[in-house]
């Protein structure tokens, strides 16, 4: 996503958390202050988002071997620590009143469409991130068509509902961060991904006429995109150093249809003699 589409959502983010802001100070609706505090992450965690998608875009070099590409890691688990503290003090801050519907429903009507205009920017853009803030802007619209309808409510004389849209809209947010959080920290601990089955991984690899066996199996992610695979393989000793070679080749034509995209594979033998063209050349 180009950096200027992050700063125009953005923008529209602060907009809606100001007038979240200033609609709850006059009316005391404790879902407009859930909203204005949602929103307000939505910004700072943009602001976190562009940043790194900026480092990420860095050329690795002797340092930083492998670039920048956890910056977004990094950003996705900060983000998802700031929903996570904003949501709790939304439940803290929860209180029973009386607030003014009308103004519920009016800062709501201006709030769906501006979110409109944010994921309408964004739909020529297929990209990952893109893909997260348009989802992300659709639950902004309906937590705001949420709170026009609990404005209908309040007016009617169901107060309650105001502390209920606000447990909802809390709850909505924890529940993405803990997602947020849990999918970051699997890759920083570098887990298998959830979408390869290692085990289905290695029996393909097995399967390969020439290889006799696999061990020293290692499958990671150093970004959402990019996962790597490491292994021993152990030929069968009456191959060629060609014909090796070409085993070589179609694991990680294997791979690469299973998802796979950065391979290191350390090619043994099995004989015991260390005759064969494999001991004696390497692969």
């Amino acid at each position: 996503m180009r950096t200027e589409r992050f700063i125009f959502v953005a923008f529209i983010n602060v907009i809606i958390a100001y007038l979240m802001f200033y609609f709850y100070t006059i009316s005391g609706s404790s879902a407009l202050f859930a909203e204005f505090i949602h929103n307000l992450c939505d910004f700072i965690c943009l602001g976190v988002a562009a940043v790194s998608s900026y480092l990420s875009s860095l050329k690795p070099d002797t340092r930083w071997s492998y670039g920048y590409l956890r910056a977004k890691v990094l950003s996705a688990l900060l983000n998802a620590g700031i929903i996570a503290f904003a949501s709790i003090n939304i439940l803290l801050k929860i209180k029973a009143s009386k607030p003014a519907g009308s103004y519920m429903i009016t800062v709501a009507g201006i709030a769906i469409p501006l979110n409109a205009i944010g994921y309408l920017s964004l739909r020529n853009d297929e990209s990952l991130n893109a893909r997260a803030v348009r989802l992300h802007l659709l639950m902004d619209t309906a937590l705001s068509t949420l709170v026009m309808f609990a404005g209908f409510a309040v007016s009617l004389g169901y107060y309650w509902i105001d502390a209920v849209t606000a447990v909802v809209i809390a709850v909505q947010m924890l529940i993405h961060s803990t997602r947020i959080c849990v999918r970051s920290i699997e890759i920083l601990m570098q887990f298998p991904p959830r979408n390869v089955d290692v085990e289905e991984l290695t029996s393909a690899i097995r399967k390969i006429p020439g290889v006799k066996d696999i061990h020293h199996v290692h499958v990671w992610q150093i970004d959402e995109f990019n996962i790597h695979f490491e292994c021993h393989v152990t030929l069968d000793c009456r191959l060629s150093l060609k014909e090796a070679d070409g085993v070589r080749r179609r694991i990680e034509e294997v791979l690469r249809t299973m998802g796979v995209n950065h391979t290191t594979l350390q090619v043994e033998c099995s004989c015991v003699n260390e005759r064969c063209e494999v001991c004696r050349g390497g692969v």
